[in-house]
């Protein structure tokens, strides 16, 4: 249980990190073409934080849907 909880926090710390980096990625006008130099780095490092590059995951549930369909219910597996 002590891993699971600190691995959300560590979650909800990095969603709270990236939310305040918005401002820096958000200009009123016409828009902002993101992908120019002098954003690159950060928004690379925004994208980063919300797609890891591997999740160590495991099937918690199997819910079957229809005949064809089933659903994966999927939890984040504790390293250790």
């Amino acid at each position: 249980m002590g891993l699971e909880l600190f691995d959300w926090l560590k979650d909800v710390g990095q969603i709270v990190e990236v939310g305040g980096k918005q401002k820096q990625l958000r200009q009123t006008g016409q828009g902002t073409d993101y992908t120019a130099d002098e954003y690159r780095d950060l928004v690379r490092r925004t994208v980063d934080k919300l797609h890891p590059a591997r999740m160590r995951l495991r099937v918690q549930e199997i819910v079957s849907e229809t005949y064809s369909t089933k659903t994966l219910r999927l939890d984040r597996k504790s390293v250790g």
